[in-house]
C-alpha cells in the first residue's frame, strides 16, 4: 500500500496553514478574539497529524503486512480529514470578518442596526454570543463557531428597519443550537403520537419533515414573542409566493407551507398580543388572506392532515420557557401614546413596531 499521497496531503495542508497564519498576523482587523479558538483547534489538529503520520512512517519502515499498515493508515486519513475541516472553518471565519470589514464604509448604519437588534434579542434569551453582521443575498444565520460566534446575513437594502423583525427569526436558529435534550423531549413525544395518525409508508417522510419544520416554527415563535406585532407584519410580507399550500409528497421540504406558517404566527399573535395591537395588524392579515384566496381556489386535500396543533403548541412552549421576556412590557409601551422614549432594552424592537404599525 503506497502512503506517499498521505505525506503529500500533509505537506499541502501545512503550506495552507502557514499561509493562513501569515495572513492573520499581517492583517490588523483579523486580530479578532473569536478566531483564537479556531486557531487553537487547527494547531491541535496539526499536532495530531504529526503524531499519526509519525506512526505511519515508523510502521511503513518495518515491512508491515497490509493489515498492520491499515491499522495506522486509517487513523491518519481521518485526522487529515479533520484537519482540513478545521482549516475550512477558520477560513470561513476569516472570510466573514473580511466581508464585514470591507462593508463597514458602505453599510455602516445597516451593520450597526443588525448588531443592535441581535444584542437586544440575545438579552431576551440570556445568551452570550458574538455576532458578525454581513450584507448578503438574504436573511440567514451561519454558525461560524456553534454556540459562540455567528454571522448574521441581511439583504442589501437602503433602509434597515422594515426587515428588522426577520432578524429575530434567524436568531431563532441560534436558540435551537442551545436547546438541550430535555427541551426536545415533549416535542418528540408529540411527534410520535402524530405519526400514529399516518399510514406506515408515509411516516418516515412526515417524521423527517416535522423534525426540520421544528426549527422554522421555533424561529417564527421567537420572532413573534420578541418583536411583537412587527414580526407578524414583516413575516407576512415575505410569504407572498405561489403555491402557499405546498406540502411534501416524496421528499422533505425545508420550510413549512407559507399558509401554515402564517396561520401559526397569526394564531400566536391573536393569543399573545393585546387586542388593540393585534387589530393594528389587520391590513397585513387581510391582504395575505386575499393572496391565499386568489392564489389557490382549494387547498390540497392532504393539507390539513399535516397540521398539528399539539406540535405547534409544544414548540411555542419551548420558546416561552427559554425566554426571559419583556414581551408584555414592550406591548404596553407600544400602546402608551405618551411614551416619547422607549427603554434602551427595547429601542430597536419599539422603533420597528412604530414604523411598521404606522405604515
Amino acid at each position: 500500500m503506497s502512503v506517499e499521497h498521505v505525506y503529500r496531503r500533509k505537506s499541502a495542508l501545512e503550506s495552507q496553514w502557514q499561509h493562513i497564519q501569515e495572513h492573520i498576523e499581517s492583517t490588523d482587523y483579523l486580530e479578532h478574539s473569536q478566531l483564537n479558538v479556531l486557531i487553537e483547534a487547527a494547531e491541535s489538529a496539526f499536532d495530531e497529524v504529526e503524531e499519526r503520520t509519525g506512526d505511519l512512517r515508523r510502521t511503513d519502515q518495518q515491512n508491515p503486512t497490509d493489515d498492520q499498515l491499515s491499522r495506522v493508515y486509517r487513523p491518519v486519513i481521518r485526522q487529515l480529514d479533520s484537519t482540513q475541516r478545521r482549516l475550512r472553518d477558520l477560513q470561513q471565519a476569516i472570510l466573514y470578518i473580511e466581508v464585514n470589514q470591507y462593508q463597514q464604509e458602505s453599510y455602516t448604519e445597516r451593520l450597526s442596526y443588525v448588531n443592535g437588534v441581535c444584542e437586544e434579542i440575545s438579552n431576551q434569551f440570556e445568551f452570550s454570543v458574538s455576532f458578525l453582521p454581513v450584507v448578503w443575498d438574504g436573511y440567514a444565520a451561519f454558525d461560524i463557531q456553534r454556540e459562540d460566534f455567528y454571522a448574521i446575513h441581511v439583504p442589501r437594502d437602503s433602509s434597515p428597519i422594515p426587515g428588522g423583525p426577520i432578524i429575530a427569526h434567524e436568531f431563532g436558529h441560534i436558540v435551537s443550537d442551545f436547546l438541550d435534550t430535555s427541551s426536545l423531549h415533549d416535542f418528540r413525544d408529540e411527534l410520535q403520537e402524530f405519526l400514529e395518525e399516518w399510514p406506515e409508508k408515509r411516516r418516515f417522510l412526515v417524521e423527517n419533515t416535522w423534525r426540520i419544520w421544528f426549527d422554522e416554527f421555533l424561529c417564527d415563535a421567537c420572532g413573534l414573542l420578541t418583536f411583537g406585532p412587527a414580526y407578524l407584519i414583516a413575516l407576512t410580507e415575505r410569504l407572498y409566493h405561489r403555491d402557499p399550500y405546498n406540502i411534501p409528497k416524496q421528499q422533505v421540504y425545508e420550510h413549512p407551507p407559507n399558509a401554515l406558517r402564517y396561520e401559526f404566527v397569526r394564531e400566536l399573535g391573536e393569543r399573545s398580543l393585546p387586542d388593540p395591537l393585534y387589530a393594528r395588524t389587520s391590513h397585513s392579515r387581510q391582504a395575505f388572506e386575499s393572496h391565499l384566496d386568489y392564489t389557490v381556489s382549494t387547498p390540497p386535500a392532504e393539507y390539513d392532515s399535516w397540521f398539528s396543533e399539539n406540535l405547534l403548541n409544544t414548540i411555542e412552549g419551548i420558546v416561552r420557557f427559554k425566554l426571559n421576556s419583556d414581551f408584555d412590557s414592550l406591548c404596553s409601551n407600544l400602546l402608551d401614546d405618551s411614551l416619547s422614549t422607549p427603554p434602551t432594552s427595547q429601542k430597536y424592537r419599539y422603533e420597528s413596531n412604530i414604523e411598521l404599525l404606522n405604515t
